[in-house]
C-alpha cells in the first residue's frame, strides 16, 4: 500500500474520542528556555480511557505517524493502533494488533517499527496465564505481527522466543529495529533469570522476521542486576561510521538507575562494551523505563523517576524526565520535567533533526502526546 492510500484511509477513520480533542493552551510552563529540550506544541489527548498505556510510535512519512499501545476494553486486553496525519497533533483510531481475554493471556510492551516498504511490524510480550493461580504465568513469549495496510489489519508473523515457566524466568519488553549497519531486523529484550538477575539480549533476522537467531547477550553477562526496558539507536561518529547505543534500566536492591552500553567497533552490532551511567536518581531512589532516540546527532533519553515524589513506591506514577547528550554519551544535561507526578510508561520518537514526539499516560488525562525540540 502506498503512503498516499494510507493517508486517504486514515482520513476516513473515526476519531478516537470526540471531534474536539482536549489540549492545553500552551506548552508546559515547567519547561524553561534554558532547558535541554523545549515544548513546541500543546499536549494532545490520544485516548481518554484509564486503561491506555505504554504507547510507542513509528513514522511512515514526514507527517504520518502510527502508534500502538496497551488498552483494557471490557474483559479483553487489546493492542490498540492509532494514526496521525499531522505529526501527532491529532489522532484517529485505526485498528488493533491483537485482542485477548485478560484472564487467559497477558499481552503488552508493544513496539512498532515501519520498514522501508511501508510494512508495519509490532513486537509484544505474549504470555499465557496459569489457570491454577491468579497472577502466575504458564508460558512466556515474544511475538511479532505485521500489517500491510497502515495498521488496520494484522497477522502473526513469528514467535521470536518462547519458554515454559520453570521459575522466575520471564521474557519482557521487546524493542524492534532495522540495523543501519547490517540491514538485519533485530529485537532486543529483557531476559529474566532470577528475581535479582536480568540481562539485555538480542536476536536477529535476515528474512524480515520470519526466522530468528538464538539470543546473544548485550548487557549483564558479567554483572548481577535487573537490567530491563532496552531501546537502541545509532549515532554517527563520522560521515561513514556509527555506533549503536543500548539504553536500559538497571536495578540492585531498591535502587534503579539508567545505564547504557555501546558497540565496541564502528558499524558492528555484534560486540558490545562495558556499561556507563546516564542517570542516578537522588536519595537512593529509582529511575527507570528509559527510551533513547537520535535527534539530529543529539541523544535524547526519557525516563520515569520517583526521586522528587518519594511517596511513590517505584518509578511508575512518578515524574517523566528527559536528559540529552551532544557528545555521544560522554556528558548529559540536567533533567527536564516533561510529565508531572502520575506519569506512566513514556515513549519518544524523532520527527526530524530538531523535533521529537513524546507519548505517555497521565493520571486523570489519559494517553498524551506532545512535541518537543532540542536546544
Amino acid at each position: 500500500m502506498t503512503l498516499c492510500s494510507i493517508f486517504v484511509r486514515l482520513l476516513a477513520l473515526t476519531a478516537v474520542a470526540s471531534a474536539g480533542y482536549v489540549t492545553s493552551k500552551r506548552p508546559d510552563s515547567r519547561i524553561r528556555d534554558s532547558a535541554a529540550v523545549q515544548a513546541t506544541g500543546p499536549r494532545r489527548v490520544v485516548d481518554k480511557s484509564d486503561g491506555a498505556s505504554y504507547m510507542r510510535t513509528a513514522q511512515l512519512s514526514k507527517s504520518i505517524v502510527v502508534g500502538v499501545y496497551e488498552s483494557l476494553e471490557g474483559d479483553n486486553q487489546v493492542l490498540r493502533v492509532v494514526g496521525s496525519l499531522d505529526s501527532g497533533d491529532s489522532w484517529n483510531r485505526v485498528g488493533a494488533v491483537l485482542s485477548v481475554k485478560k484472564d487467559e493471556y497477558s499481552i503488552g510492551n508493544p513496539h512498532i517499527l515501519a520498514l522501508p516498504s511501508g510494512r508495519l511490524l509490532c513486537a509484544h510480550r505474549s504470555h499465557r496465564r496459569n489457570k491454577d493461580t491468579s497472577t502466575g504465568y504458564a508460558t512466556f513469549g515474544i511475538t511479532v505481527h505485521q500489517s500491510d495496510d497502515g495498521g488496520e489489519t494484522w497477522k502473526k508473523l513469528a514467535d521470536v522466543d518462547s519458554r515454559k515457566r520453570t521459575g522466575v524466568d520471564g521474557i519482557w519488553e521487546p524493542f524492534l529495529r532495522l540495523s543501519p549497519t547490517s540491514n538485519k531486523l533485530q529485537v532486543f529484550w529483557a531476559n529474566e533469570m532470577t528475581t535479582d538477575n536480568q540481562d539485555i539480549v538480542y536476536q536477529e533476522s535476515s528474512d524480515l522476521g520470519q526466522t530468528w537467531s538464538k539470543p546473544a547477550t548485550v548487557a549483564g553477562a558479567d554483572y548481577t542486576a535487573r537490567d530491563g526496558m532496552p531501546s537502541v539507536v545509532n549515532v554517527a561518529a563520522s560521515s561513514r561510521n556509527s555506533q549503536a547505543f543500548a539504553v536500559f534500566e538497571s536495578g540492585k536492591g531498591p535502587t534503579f538507575v539508567v545505564d547504557y552500553v555501546k558497540t565496541m567497533k564502528d558499524n558492528d552490532d555484534s560486540q558490545w562494551g562495558g556499561r556507563s551511567r546516564i542517570y542516578t536518581p537522588k536519595n537512593n531512589l529509582q529511575a527507570g523505563a528509559p527510551w533513547v532516540i537520535n535527534v539530529g546527532g543529539t541523544l535524547v533519553v526519557s525516563f520515569m523517576t520517583n526521586e522528587d515524589t518519594p511517596e511513590m513506591p517505584n518509578v511508575d506514577g512518578g515524574e517523566l524526565k528527559i536528559v540529552t547528550s551532544k557528545d555521544l554519551g560522554k556528558t548529559w544535561s540536567s533533567p527536564v520535567v516533561v510529565g508531572k507526578k502520575g506519569s506512566h510508561w513514556p515513549g519518544i520518537m524523532a520527527l526530524n533533526d530538531k523535533e521529537f514526539l513524546v507519548t505517555w499516560s497521565q493520571d486523570g488525562s489519559g494517553m498524551l502526546a506532545q512535541k518537543f525540540a532540542t536546544s
